[in-house]
């Protein structure tokens, strides 16, 4: 027996929801799920900018402040070691005092460590104004963050630059002769040339990991795909977008 409603469509039911034009990318009441896009290349760069400048700023600042404070605490053991032997020790020391003076002395330095410090203080709201300027709203964190890691990554860096200097030292006064100290002129200049390109180099990529890190998270469609994957397929029957 044949059946009568073979090869008929059933009628559609209007009270049905119709599915969104285009699959659940559309679907405003979808559900969203938090996704971490990648840096954009304007906050890339800036975090880049804003590392090299705030981590030769503060190695400057920092050596500003650290020679004159050691070698305060170097002055004061020498003073102290002089005034209890006396002798020919306590004369070279106050030949010292009569031509240069202890509270000049003490005076440039103060300046000096001053200087240093507002060098590192300048270079912290540098960083957090380039940070901002490039779009990244966590500014501190990344700076803080950042000069950390450049901190531990520099100090290693220092000793392993340091080695080809200390092996070419001895090398240089074995050789002696004429132009050994222009020699030791230029090497000196590189390596110092040196160390500043890879404190640069250290900083900015200390604050480009910390702001890649710290990225924020934006939201999307439980259906869309972020950036670089494939869109989530449309609903069956839906019409194609």
């Amino acid at each position: 027996m044949t059946d009568p409603q073979a090869g008929l469509t059933p009628p559609q039911n209007p009270y049905a929801a119709a599915a969104p034009a285009g699959g659940l990318q559309d679907n405003p009441y979808a559900a969203t799920r938090p996704v971490r896009p990648p840096l954009t290349p304007r906050a890339r760069t800036g975090a880049f900018i804003a590392g090299a400048v705030t981590m030769v700023m503060v190695s400057i600042g920092g050596t500003l402040i650290a020679v004159p404070l050691l070698l305060l605490v170097i002055g004061s053991i020498v003073a102290a070691v002089a005034s209890s032997f006396g002798g020919e020790l306590a004369g070279a020391l106050e030949s010292i005092e009569r031509v240069a003076p202890v509270g000049l002395i003490i005076g440039i330095g103060i300046g000096v460590v001053l200087l240093g410090v507002v060098l590192v203080v300048a270079a912290l709201f540098i960083s957090r104004g380039i940070l901002r300027a490039r779009g990244l709203e966590r500014a501190w964190p990344i700076t803080w963050a950042g000069l950390g890691i450049a901190a531990v990554g520099g100090w290693i860096a220092s000793g392993l630059l340091s080695i080809p200097v200390q092996l070419s030292g001895p090398i240089l006064a074995g050789a002696g002769g004429r132009g050994s100290g222009e020699i030791e002129a230029v090497l000196g200049i590189v390596s110092s040339l040196a160390g500043v390109a890879v404190t640069a180099v250290i900083g900015a990529m200390s604050w480009w990991w910390m702001a890649h890190v710290m990225r924020p998270a934006g939201a999307v469609p439980a259906g869309a795909a972020p950036a670089g994957e494939p869109a989530a397929p449309a609903a069956p029957g839906a019409p194609a977008a």
